[in-house]
C-alpha cells in the first residue's frame, strides 16, 4: 500500500482531496442506487460469500451489485484524482 502512495508527489493532498470529494461521491451514488437501502443491500450481497448468495437463490444479484460497487468506487476515485490533479497545478 505504501508503494501506491510513494508514486503520488504529495500523499496528504490526495487524502484531503478523498474528504472534500465526498459530496460529490453521494450525487455520484444517486446515479447508481435509488436509495440508502438499495446501497447498503450492495453492501451485504458484496460481502456475503458467493456460495451463501448462490444458496439463497440471489448470485446473480450478488454478481450485479459486486459490477455496480466496482464501477461506483473507480468513478469515486477518478473523481478524486482529478481533483488532486487540478489542486496539485495551483497548489
Amino acid at each position: 500500500m505504501t508503494a501506491l502512495f510513494s508514486l503520488l508527489d504529495r500523499p496528504n493532498l490526495f487524502f484531503v482531496c478523498l474528504f472534500v470529494a465526498s459530496p460529490a461521491y453521494i450525487a455520484v451514488g444517486s446515479v447508481f442506487y435509488d436509495s440508502w437501502e438499495d446501497f447498503l443491500d450492495t453492501l451485504r450481497l458484496f460481502f456475503q460469500p458467493s456460495w451463501l448468495s448462490l444458496l439463497r437463490g440471489e448470485w446473480s444479484e450478488d454478481n450485479w451489485a459486486t459490477l455496480k460497487l466496482f464501477f461506483y468506487l473507480v468513478v469515486c476515485l477518478a473523481l478524486a484524482t482529478a481533483l488532486y490533479k487540478a489542486v496539485k497545478l495551483f497548489f
